[in-house]
C-alpha cells in the first residue's frame, strides 16, 4: 500500500471545463499479486527456457475533495514472459524472450496492455574473457502505450487520451564485452539481454557500438 501516491492527475474545472494535467497527490494506492516462475530449465544440451507469470489487483483510491466524491479506480491484470537461451558450439550462444502484460488501472488513468520481444546472437572469445553480442530490441516494435484519463464519477468514457511511443526502444545494436573480472566456468556468458545490459553498465571497460535502424 503506497500512501500520498504522486502521479499525474488531470483536472476539470466545473465552470470552464478547462482541463489541467498536472503532477499531484492522488491518494492511495494498494497492489496484491502472486507470481509463479521456472528459470533457465534445460529442455536439452542446447536449449533452455524460462517462464514466468504474474497475477495482480491494483486499486486505486482518492478522497480529493475537489472530486466531490470518492475516486475509486480498479482493475485485476496480469504479466506473462519467456525467454529461450539457445547454446551452440564454439562460443556461439541466442537469446529470445517475450513479454505481455495487461491493461493497469493507476490513479486516474487506464494504461493499455503492452507486449515486446527482443532476440540476441552472441560469441565469446579470449576463453570468455570477451564477448561480441548482436541485439534487436523491440523486434515488432509494439511498445508503445495509451493511457486513458477518466474523469470522478465517469467511469465509462474518458475525458482525455495520450498516445505514447518509445522510438528508442526498437534498436539493432552491436556491443563488445570485456570483463575484467574471472573468466566464467561452465556455460559461456549468457545472452540474456537484461543481463548483458546490465554487465555492459556495471563492468569498467565495457564498450558498446549502437546501430539505430528505426
Amino acid at each position: 500500500v503506497t500512501q500520498n501516491y504522486i502521479t499525474e492527475t488531470l483536472d476539470i474545472d466545473k465552470e470552464t471545463g478547462f482541463q489541467t494535467y498536472l503532477y499531484n497527490n492522488f491518494g492511495t494506492v494498494s497492489l496484491s499479486s502472486a507470481s509463479l516462475s521456472a528459470k533457465s530449465f534445460p529442455a536439452t544440451k542446447w536449449l533452455s527456457f524460462s517462464l514466468s507469470s504474474k497475477l495482480f489487483y491494483l486499486k486505486s483510491v482518492s478522497d480529493n475533495p475537489d472530486y466531490g466524491t470518492t475516486f475509486i479506480n480498479a482493475k485485476p491484470g496480469y504479466q506473462l514472459s519467456g525467454a529461450l537461451d539457445f547454446t551452440f558450439p564454439l562460443g556461439f550462444s541466442a537469446h529470445t524472450d517475450a513479454s505481455y502484460l495487461s491493461k493497469l488501472a493507476v490513479g486516474q488513468q487506464v494504461i493499455s496492455s503492452s507486449f515486446e520481444m527482443n532476440m540476441s546472437v552472441s560469441k565469446s572469445v579470449f576463453h570468455d574473457r570477451g564477448s561480441f553480442s548482436l541485439k534487436w530490441n523491440d523486434v515488432l516494435r509494439s511498445s508503445d502505450m495509451q493511457d486513458d484519463y477518466y474523469a470522478p464519477g465517469n467511469a465509462d468514457v474518458p475525458v482525455m487520451t495520450l498516445t505514447q511511443t518509445y522510438p528508442t526502444l526498437c534498436r539493432i545494436s552491436f556491443c563488445f564485452t570485456w570483463n575484467f573480472g574471472k573468466p566464467s566456468t561452465g556455460s559461456s556468458l549468457s545472452s540474456h539481454i537484461t543481463e548483458e545490459e546490465k554487465r555492459i553498465s556495471d563492468d569498467i571497460g565495457g564498450i558498446v557500438f549502437s546501430f539505430f535502424s528505426f
